[in-house]
């Protein structure tokens, strides 16, 4: 993702011995960072922390415990202000049922 919106890869602490590469962004900026790797195809993982980074340092870590909230791509993006209103945008969601039926909405 550093890469595709040209800003710095940092990293954050280590952890089994490997650096964690990070490159967060402001959360007021989402939108349009979102835009710009869903544009290019990357599929997104939007975290957010879930601890304090005072407990965080409690538990001996610099790192503080982040929980992914919602995962984007170019199929699952529903908000208008990220589609085109001058093109269709189908939507379609395959559910396994009991061998060898599914479910299928659209």
């Amino acid at each position: 993702a550093a890469q595709a919106l040209d800003i710095t890869l940092t990293k954050r602490g280590r952890h089994k011995g490997v650096d964690i590469p990070m490159c967060g962004i402001p959360h007021h900026a989402l939108d349009t960072y979102l835009h710009r790797l869903v544009k290019k195809g990357i599929l997104v993982a939007v975290c957010e922390q879930t601890e304090d980074p005072a407990d965080a340092r409690k538990r001996g870590s610099k790192t503080v415990r982040r929980e992914v909230q919602r995962l984007v791509t170019p199929g699952t993006l529903t908000e208008d202000k990220f589609l085109n209103p001058r093109q269709h945008n189908f939507m379609a969601a395959l559910v396994p049922g009991t061998a060898p039926s599914v479910g299928l909405a659209w």
